[in-house]
């Protein structure tokens, strides 16, 4: 773009940003939309999009969103393909394929992209059997692999080795997973990170809805949800494990990516509520079965 213009405009990433924020607020729109109606599909963007962290995130114009945008694109066109009785394989190759742009996209890509492939096999080897599971996999696996094989390649050429392990004894790395300073500090992080990170009346109202509205109890939404849940859960995981072990001052680490991180997750996880919510006409028609005389 820069080439195009003739300049280092800063309108290029300005606009890039923009439509980086817009995508990751309409994908829980229209993935919630089509699963569960209009009105929770509204609302899972009003969710997403509430939450000052990720507003700020947008416009410093850093990759954070753009891999927002990627791993909850992945998540929404699995949930998608799940909800149908036969799973569709080309929604898989689309999943496995943001997958694969949110590995191109950032480092912390790769663990996404792990971690949903881990989730895919067993999500759907235990709601379809292993011969469709297999498949399911197979089809992800087709999406994520070109742009994760030129990822690696990259790695492998030019980019330079990560200092999070190479030259470090053993020792110093169980040192550091024991220290019990560390843990308190993370957890200390995480904890002002999600009391400032979601804005308090959204996720209030967020948290109440599945009492209010109740859960989804079919078969393909649980797996959808478990899946989903899964994903996050490895990636958090894998967060805390980074935080254990880098060599950097630990601190500093935690004040320059833990919002970053949120923001990482932040879509996804709505999407992971909404996606485990009834659709609302089915609420009202309990009500009203339960009222009649």
């Amino acid at each position: 773009l820069w080439k195009y213009v003739g300049t280092d405009s800063h309108h290029g990433p300005q606009a890039f940003a923009m439509a980086c924020l817009l995508l990751t607020v309409s994908v829980p729109v229209g993935g919630v939309w089509h699963l569960r109606g209009m009105l929770l599909g509204a609302a899972a963007g009003l969710a997403t999009c509430a939450s000052s962290m990720v507003l700020r995130e947008a416009s410093s114009q850093y990759a954070d969103m753009a891999l927002a945008m990627f791993s909850t694109a992945a998540c929404a066109s699995l949930a998608v393909a799940m909800h149908n009785a036969v799973p569709r394989g080309c929604l898989f190759i689309v999943a496995g394929f943001m997958a694969g742009a949110a590995c191109w996209t950032k480092n912390e890509g790769l663990a996404f992209a792990a971690a949903l492939g881990m989730a895919i096999g067993l999500g759907t080897l235990i709601a379809f059997g292993w011969r469709r599971g297999a498949m399911c996999l197979v089809y992800y696996l087709l999406g994520l692999m070109p742009l994760v094989m030129v990822t690696l390649m990259f790695k492998a050429t030019v980019a330079g080795h990560s200092d999070l392990w190479p030259g470090r004894a053993w020792s110093d790395v169980v040192a550091l997973l024991t220290d019990p300073q560390r843990h308190a500090r993370i957890a200390r992080m995480a904890s002002f990170v999600w009391r400032h990170g979601p804005n308090f009346p959204v996720t209030c109202a967020m948290l109440s809805l599945p009492i209010l509205i109740g859960p989804a109890l079919d078969r393909r939404a649980l797996a959808t949800t478990a899946m989903i849940g899964t994903t996050l859960g490895i990636q958090l995981v894998l967060i805390y494990g980074v935080y254990l072990m880098t060599p950097h001052d630990l601190g500093w680490h935690l004040v320059a990516s833990a919002d970053r991180l949120f923001v990482h997750l932040w879509p996804t996880t709505v999407l992971l509520l909404f996606v485990l919510l009834r659709p609302p006409k089915q609420w009202w028609c309990h009500r009203f079965q339960q009222i009649e005389p």
